[in-house]
Order: C-alpha cells, then structure tokens, then sequence
C-alpha cells in the first residue's frame, strides 16, 4: 500500500536557492514571497516565520498598492523575526566548517590519524 497517492495531501513546493536576494538562515531556500511596505520589499519565509528586507524602490509593484494593503503587510510582518539572508557561497563556508569540525571530533574519539581531513 506504500503506492498509494493521498489525493487531498497537499503537493510539495520544489524549492530553490536564490543568489540574488538570498535564502532564508534557518532552511537555506529562497524566500516563499515579497512583501511591500510603502517602498521596502520584504522577503519572507512562511514556514520559519523570518523576514529579511532587500532594499527600496527596486520593484514597481509598490505603487500599484493602497496604504490598507502596506498596513496588512505590515501586521503580518510584526509576526516575523529579523535575519540576515544567507547566499549560496555563504552555505558552503558553513557546511566546510561544520564537516571540520565533525572530522576533528570524530579523530578524538577514534584516536586515529591526525591527518587533514579535506584538501581545501
């Protein structure tokens, strides 16, 4: 029965990375949308609740919103928490630090060669 499709289960969202506007800290993706207030665009990502902003008056879409729609974005926004986005290069650096810093751990434990881990 493990082929069985669930018709009402909602379809996955293929995700991406962004090297423009960079990605979200905690999941790596780029943003699910953008969200104006007055001319500041916002990037957020829903599941994470995090929201960075990538500048003003990049994006004409601003001037074809009300004050109402800019207050909704705003409330909405107040739910969200603050981060610095994270770019794909940035994602690297972090994973040669991580796999390290686990490498080095795990030659404690073995107690075995000391030898460097990776060439870079």
């Amino acid at each position: 029965m493990s082929n069985v499709v669930n018709p009402t289960a909602k379809p996955k969202r293929k995700r991406k990375r962004s090297d423009e506007w960079g990605n979200c800290p905690v999941c790596g993706y780029e943003a699910d949308e953008w969200l104006n207030v007055g001319r500041t665009h916002w990037l957020v990502c829903n599941e994470h609740k995090t929201k960075w902003t990538i500048g003003s008056n990049l994006f004409s879409s601003w001037h074809d919103e009300t004050e109402q729609d800019w207050l909704r974005n705003q409330t909405r926004l107040a739910e969200y928490r603050g981060v610095v986005p994270v770019f794909p290069n940035q994602m690297w650096v972090r994973f040669k630090r991580k796999s390290y810093w686990l490498w080095r751990k795990f030659q404690k434990a073995v107690k075995g060669s000391t030898e460097e881990p990776f060439p870079f």
